[in-house]
């Protein structure tokens, strides 16, 4: 919704040098005039794939890369995650009445519940399907608050 192109990732559009009027004519189209929700196209990923590794280059310690596919080399590589919280706990209930005089019954613990969680994740090629698994402390270190997995 922002005409002017001024936040999101159009704005790397704006930062990027584009080949060619195709491309930017692409970018203006699905960015700006017609949004979808399918993401940059996947040259704009290629080119800033290889603007990050530039930047990588000068930082290593900052700067997160693309992932290259053991398999295929492709770049256009996802991390899946799954994380699981299972809780159990002594139960108890109370009943109460809504506006309209309906008998809810609402359950709720009554004492310490036992929690367990569990988180699964693995990278996945999107060109050949590729899956290269995570051992546990690899798991422990991926940094997924940007993904909104708490």
């Amino acid at each position: 919704m922002d005409n002017d192109g001024s936040i999101g990732w159009f704005q790397l559009g704006r930062i990027i040098p584009l080949d060619t009027q195709e491309h930017y004519d692409e970018l203006l189209k699905t960015a700006v005039l017609e949004p979808d929700r399918k993401g940059a196209p996947q040259w704009l990923n290629e080119i800033y794939g290889d603007y990050l590794e530039g930047l990588r280059q000068v930082d290593p310690d900052q700067v997160y890369a693309p992932v290259e596919c053991a398999q295929c080399q492709s770049k256009n590589v996802e991390l899946h995650v799954k994380k699981t919280i299972v809780g159990t706990g002594m139960v108890g209930s109370k009943v109460t009445y809504a506006p309209n005089g309906d008998k809810i019954e609402e359950y709720g613990v009554i004492r310490q519940p036992h929690v367990q969680e569990n988180m699964e994740a693995h990278l996945h090629c999107n060109d050949c399907e590729y899956r290269g698994n995570f051992n546990q402390a690899e798991i422990e270190s991926i940094t997924i608050q940007s993904m909104g997995i708490v």
